[in-house]
């Protein structure tokens, strides 16, 4: 009964991911360049690849989808997040909020990732400020991310590589199952 119950429990809780990153990409309109269906199978690949499960990569998404980064942008930053989040010991989605804080304004940059723990190197933010000045933003974002990715590039693929990380896999693994024999069972509670 424990292991239904937990099945049912981790069902519920991927409809809810499920449900506000598909609602976050239909917001975003026809500008966002990636489906709600490419976005999950990123998501599955990502958790192979990281310690992070498929809910926390899509909450991850959701944040960089509302700031309406796309294309190349939206994966890398996507990654990024992965990466600072595993080195930095936080949750993805607490690390796509300070990305996406520091890429809303990249001239303030600076003071939002200061207060996350995090700093840029002295060039970068001359460049940054120099970008900024000159209307830039777009500029000032990819040296922003250039810098951070120099910084944490590889964290969460090497966190993976651990026996810490090979058990947050198998973990991730098993809540997966169980929130497939929980997506069994969710037609039959909707009818009760």
């Amino acid at each position: 009964i424990t292991f239904l119950r937990d099945s049912v429990v981790a069902a519920l809780e991927s409809e809810q991911a499920n449900k506000r990153l598909a609602t976050a990409v239909q917001n975003a309109g026809e500008a966002f360049s990636f489906t709600f269906a490419q976005l999950k199978d990123s998501a599955s690949v990502l958790q192979g690849q990281s310690i992070f499960s498929n809910e926390q990569i899509e909450g991850a998404q959701k944040v960089l989808v509302q700031m309406r980064l796309t294309g190349e942008q939206f994966r890398e930053t996507q990654q990024l997040a992965l990466d600072m989040a595993a080195d930095l010991g936080k949750s993805p989605v607490q690390a796509a909020k300070t990305l996406a804080q520091a890429l809303a304004d990249p001239e303030k940059a600076m003071l939002v990732l200061r207060r996350a723990g995090i700093s840029l190197s002295e060039s970068t933010r001359h460049q940054i400020e120099e970008l900024s000045a000159l209307g830039d933003s777009y500029g000032a974002q990819q040296a922003l991310l250039a810098d951070l990715t120099k910084t944490y590039e590889g964290a969460s693929a090497a966190a993976a590589n651990t026996a810490t990380g090979g058990w947050a896999q198998m973990l991730n693994t098993l809540e997966d199952l169980k929130g497939n024999l929980g997506e069994a069972v969710l037609p039959f509670l909707k009818e009760m």
